[in-house]
């Protein structure tokens, strides 16, 4: 059940792996030409996506988030540097969980960090005093909520 926050402030205040493959939009060449739009995207899992965004950000190419959602490994995109997101679509962030071995908490603390530092300084934040410690949820944030943060509206 997704936790909704409430307001923007309350956002900025508090200022992964997945279970799914990643969808195929992550796969598509990279090119500096057509931005790389994403939307409806379940997330999947955390390390093939941060391989993805570096690419992306080494290349200088933009990225779009929009249609729905975004959920999970998805939201990584929001570290690719010139991207935009549509006011309308749903943001899921969660803290990363483990398939084998339980969450001990240098390897929790070590994957929240790595996820942190692909958010914008007021997500960051919000991530690592409370998203992070969702991991059988997620909390929802709308694109207009992270347009208000300052990141760009698409």
């Amino acid at each position: 059940m997704p936790v909704r926050l409430v307001s923007p402030l309350l956002f900025a205040l508090a200022a992964i792996f997945g279970v799914l493959p990643d969808p195929v939009v992550a796969a598509q060449p990279i090119s500096r030409s057509a931005p790389l739009v994403v939307g409806n995207d379940p997330g999947g899992r955390l390390r093939p996506r941060i391989a993805e965004v570096n690419r992306l950000r080494a290349n200088g190419r933009r990225v779009e988030i929009r249609g729905d959602y975004c959920m999970s490994a998805c939201t990584i995109y929001l570290g690719v540097g010139n991207v935009c997101v549509s006011p309308r679509t749903q943001f899921g962030f969660h803290g990363p969980s483990f398939r084998e071995g339980g969450n001990r908490y240098a390897r929790f603390d070590r994957w929240s960090r790595i996820m942190a530092a692909y958010y914008p300084a007021p997500v960051r934040g919000w991530f690592l005093s409370y998203a992070r410690f969702l991991t059988k949820r997620h909390a929802t944030v709308s694109g207009l909520e992270l347009i208000q943060l300052g990141v760009p509206r698409c």
